[in-house]
């Protein structure tokens, strides 16, 4: 090789070496990249995935270190940085993304519009992150946590139970998230016919205010979402509750047995696995618009029959057949 062949060699070398550096970490190694961007802390987030994950991607065919690698960032709770940090994942060029709740699912979505995204969120169309569940249309699919099924079910509970209902009070804590995820029982709400009043909490005696707000004489009902306060402080606000005569519905059946009136929810009995096949299908080459999002299928309905008597209220004669869990 003469020497002009040599420096023009060593050219297109140096140039090689800068597109890739310039494409960031470019995968070369002929495994797929899975980036994820995950709400949580690093410990909290890794042991997630290698328990419940990662073993249902190997059944499926995906392993890390054989032919997957994973690019993480972790959110730790800091909605501010959830942009870059999405940004950050999108120049890596993965060949998908996987997230949870809203706000990371919309960071991703402002950074990429190409790469595909699988998520689990509460109300996929009411969020903007697809046209329907059964085509998304767009880069994004998942599992949908059903809160717009979820929150209509709950009125019509509580309507059924409280005749003269009229007004639907709804605590929530004031974070922007909780308005996008209480926002689904404001619409379900409205669309019953109901007066909703959602109200944000950041003490015990927002929660006096927001209860007082209720209407008396079987017009008026609350809904508290499960973390509006602390996890411990919901028992003290659903026992409040009834010391004010209010009937309180509520996302989360603990704070039931704690005091409150019911409660109502669905749950995917195995998200993971969802998650996985749904990984698995992109992968593979699949659209991310024509896969449906997954509803999930199994629900939970417990009553407090002790509760509903302490303030006057009497369930439906089918709600303790309806009922997954009855406390007396």
């Amino acid at each position: 090789m003469d020497r002009r062949a040599v420096l023009r060699a060593l050219a297109a070398g140096m140039l090689a070496t800068r597109s890739a550096a310039s494409m960031g970490a470019s995968n070369t190694t002929g495994r797929k990249r899975l980036g994820i961007l995950t709400p949580n802390a690093r410990a909290q987030a890794l042991e997630g995935f290698t328990i419940a994950l990662a073993p249902r991607l190997a059944e499926l065919g995906w392993t890390e270190g054989k032919n997957l690698e994973l690019a993480w960032r972790f959110g730790a709770g800091d909605e501010p940085r959830y942009s870059a940090l999405a940004k950050e994942l999108v120049d890596l060029r993965p060949d998908l993304i996987g997230t949870q709740s809203t706000p990371c699912t919309r960071a991703l979505q402002q950074a990429t519009r190409t790469i595909p995204i699988v998520t689990s969120v509460g109300d996929p169309v009411g969020a903007g992150f697809a046209q329907s569940l059964a085509r998304p249309g767009s880069n994004i699919t998942g599992t949908s946590q059903g809160a717009r099924e979820t929150a209509q079910k709950q009125v019509e509970l509580m309507r059924a139970t409280l005749p003269k209902l009229s007004t639907l009070v709804i605590l929530r804590a004031k974070a922007a998230a909780f308005a996008e995820i209480t926002e689904p029982m404001v619409a379900a709400a409205r669309a019953s016919g109901l007066v909703a009043l959602p109200r944000e909490i950041a003490s015990m005696a927002d929660v006096e205010d927001a209860l007082r707000a209720v209407p008396g004489a079987g017009r008026g009902a609350a809904f508290l979402y499960g973390y509006v306060m602390p996890k411990q402080d919901m028992g003290v606000i659903a026992r409040r509750a009834i010391e004010m005569r209010v009937p309180a519905i509520v996302n989360d059946p603990d704070v039931v047995v704690a005091g409150g009136l019911m409660s109502y929810r669905l749950f995917h009995e195995d998200e993971e696995r969802r998650i996985a096949i749904i990984i698995d299908k992109l992968l593979r080459g699949a659209h991310p618009g024509l896969i449906p999002f997954e509803l999930p299928q199994r629900s939970f309905f417990v009553i407090n029959r002790r509760t509903a008597a302490a303030i006057g209220v009497a369930f439906p004669a089918d709600f303790a057949i309806r009922a997954t869990q009855v406390i007396e």
